[in-house]
């Protein structure tokens, strides 16, 4: 008797010890049934797992709460590694022998649920022989002749990606769908590539499932979804280097971690590459001597099993010579033969979970878009006291690691000081805490502009959604001495549309300082201020040498202030003005539902009211609006964003052009204009904005 590991450990003992086929005599049959049977607990669907190997179908169907009543393969040396792991019915029988075939009948309950299947894949491997007419193709025929005989509610045939298309052996078009269809089955085809599921495994495969029920939507639609979903790459695991991988026919042997996941594994995966004898191959990332072979841990860990799991020593090898050692001679270890030939679990539970059946609603590691980094280093093998504690508490700084450790308790093998302040260089702490250095604190104050448009801050942002004119691009202009904002949307950062929203700011912040307190009272100024300097943190619009050139041509030649690119911080005034217009305009939409599609609006609105509010870097609080006009804004005529409004329409606009017609028309209010009387109403209808200078508000 042996103690049940993993998922349910502790809950119950069974015995590992099942007899085999050949073992069975007739008085031994009734025990293996009655264990069948008394496995299952009520209400639970129960499973029969053919081909079961290592048995990755077990664990997917245990995580849906399901209960696999009796596992079937051929090889006799994966018998007691199935007992230690999964403790459930095992029987060694060929699925080919028809005495075999009866005896797996005999033993399934009644009213099966689910049979599961993992065939041999060689006769459709892109990387077998594709011998025509190979024995071992049969063994999928005989599954589904099981399924057909038994009648369960689903069937799930598991196999290589080729499976469906081979055409050396076509037994899935010319035998296997057919029979099931007779039977009364619907089938239905899906794929799935494991670094899709959060294990950085190319293993892609191919899920035959026939239903005795209409299969849901779900099972096809989230297995489309899953193909658009990005494949996880190898580093995410071991890191960024160049990897060793038994080669296959005409395949590299040498892989860059960071191009892809790795690739499937084989059978020969786990044999080391002879270094004396290898040769370059096409499409090698790196010479021999800068990579490294995968550790057996980590080949083992991409084959998608538990941790829990328990794999044969490394010097096991597959005695059975139905499997591996058909001439006498064992070829493989036993662990390449199970991790090689395995349904990984994480695909298993995907399509075991979307046949309509009940399962247990909890979340699965496997469902996570990532897995967790792959462990190569030993929590207790780390030498140094004051480095473990480091690793174990996240890489601290030396500061709080000196903290955490002064509140341990003395009994508490924990470093010194002295030994913490030892502590070197942690290439970890350098990749994983690495940021952009701080902005100086002491640095002199830059003075700021005496009048206004002397300096103008610019800074350009991406629209996912484009505005009511398509425009995607949004240029800011913030005046340093009022910090007064402008802005104009363009479509795209090419040549000719940026000019023009260029020209266009040009015109508008001259334009408007014709409208303040100095242009009205300072003789001479009453054409205005025209921008003399913009400040930006390297647009390269801006920048190209014939924007530069028409500037500085200009009647008041225009200076550009550069500061360092990507250092947002420098160009602070801009991008903080930008994240306090995107927070108002993110309230106003909120707070009436107002559509994506027309965030516009609310952008503009958002504008006119940031222009007229405090703000905190103008003396006394002071407004935008009163450095320019020297008055407060008038807010007598500011009314609720995207509130109800009726505006007078004239009888030639009405319905029947008739005075009779209602002299009034339902409309949503969305601002002010720039200049004048009036107000800003949208017409949910027609899809316009006009201006209304007659309207009614709830």
């Amino acid at each position: 008797v042996v103690e049940q590991h993993g998922e349910g450990a502790g809950k119950r003992h069974v015995s590992s010890k099942f007899p085999t086929a050949n073992q069975l005599q007739p008085q031994a049959m009734p025990q293996l049934r009655r264990q069948t049977c008394e496995a299952v607990r009520e209400g639970q669907v129960r499973v029969l797992d053919l081909c079961a190997g290592a048995g990755g179908w077990h664990v997917a169907a245990t995580r849906c709460g399901w209960n696999v009543v009796l596992s079937v393969d051929i090889s006799s040396s994966v018998q007691k590694y199935h007992g230690i792991n999964h403790g459930t019915p095992f029987l060694v029988g060929g699925l080919q022998k028809p005495e075999d075939v009866d005896r797996i009948c005999n033993l399934a309950p009644p009213g099966l649920e689910v049979i599961t299947a993992s065939p041999p894949c060689t006769p459709f491997s892109s990387a077998g022989v594709h011998r025509k007419g190979d024995p071992r193709a049969q063994v999928a025929v005989a599954c589904a002749r099981v399924a057909c005989k038994l009648l369960p509610l689903a069937f799930v045939l598991e196999n290589t990606s080729h499976f469906c298309t081979s055409a050396a052996n076509p037994v899935w078009n010319t035998t296997i769908q057919p029979m099931l269809i007779a039977a009364g089955y619907t089938t239905t085809v899906v794929k799935s590539c494991l670094s899709r599921l959060g294990i950085p495994s190319s293993r892609k495969r191919v899920f035959c499932i026939a239903t005795r029920h209409t299969p849901p939507p779900e099972l096809a639609i989230s297995h489309q979804e899953l193909r658009r979903k990005p494949r996880m790459a190898l580093s995410e695991w071991i890191g960024a280097l160049h990897y060793r991988s038994h080669p296959c026919r005409s395949s590299p042997g040498i892989f860059d971690s960071t191009r892809g996941p790795c690739p499937a594994s084989r059978t020969s995966s786990l044999t080391r590459i002879d270094e004396a004898t290898y040769r370059p191959r096409h499409g090698d990332s790196a010479p021999l001597h800068q990579s490294r072979e995968l550790t057996r841990d980590e080949r083992l860990r991409l084959a998608g099993m538990p941790d829990w799991h328990t794999w044969p020593d490394e010097e096991e090898r597959c005695l059975d010579p139905e499997c591996c050692a058909r001439n006498g001679t064992p070829r493989f270890s036993l662990a390449g033969v199970m991790s090689g030939n395995i349904c990984a679990p994480a695909q298993a539970e995907y399509v075991l979970r979307r046949l309509g059946l009940t399962v247990e609603r909890v979340e699965s590691p496997f469902d996570k878009a990532r897995a967790y980094r792959m462990g190569t280093i030993g929590d207790k093998v780390i030498p140094d006291l004051a480095l473990r504690w480091h690793s174990r508490l996240g890489h601290p700084g030396i500061t709080k690691l000196k903290e955490a450790m002064r509140e341990q308790p003395d009994t508490t093998e924990k470093p010194s000081t002295a030994e913490i302040d030892a502590l070197g260089f942690c290439r970890t702490c350098a990749r994983s805490k690495q940021h952009k250095g701080p902005h100086g604190r002491k640095q002199t104050v830059r003075e700021r502009a005496r009048f206004q448009n002397a300096l103008l801050h610019v800074d350009t942002c991406f629209r996912r959604y484009p505005d009511s004119s398509g425009n995607t691009m949004t240029m800011l202009c913030l005046d340093d001495f009022s910090r007064w904002a402008t802005a104009e949307h363009y479509s795209s950062r090419k040549k000719q549309p940026f000019q023009r929203m260029l020209k266009r700011i040009e015109g508008r912040v001259q334009a408007q300082s014709r409208h303040c307190h100095e242009a009205l009272t300072v003789p001479g100024m009453q054409n205005g201020r025209p921008p003399l300097c913009f400040r930006t943190d390297g647009e390269g619009s801006i920048l190209s040498t014939e924007n530069v050139d028409r500037l500085l041509s200009k009647r008041e030649p225009i200076d550009i202030d550069q500061t360092t690119p990507g250092a947002h911080g420098h160009n602070g005034v801009v991008e903080r003005a930008h994240r306090t217009l995107i927070q108002i305009t993110r309230s106003l939409m909120a707070a009436v539902a107002w559509p994506i599609d027309l965030w516009d609006h609310a952008y503009k609105h958002a504008l006119y009211l940031y222009n007229r509010l405090p703000c905190a870097a103008n003396a006394n609080n002071a407004s935008p609006y009163f450095i320019l006009h020297q008055k407060p804004p008038d807010w007598s005529r500011v009314r609720t964003f995207g509130c109800t409004c009726y505006v007078y329409v004239d009888h030639v606009h009405r319905k029947d052009k008739s005075k009779l017609n209602p002299s009034g028309e339902r409309r949503v209010y969305i601002g002010q204009p720039p200049s004048g009387a009036g107000w800003l109403v949208y017409n949910p209808k027609t899809k316009r904005v006009s201006r209304a200078y007659s309207c009614t508000f709830e």
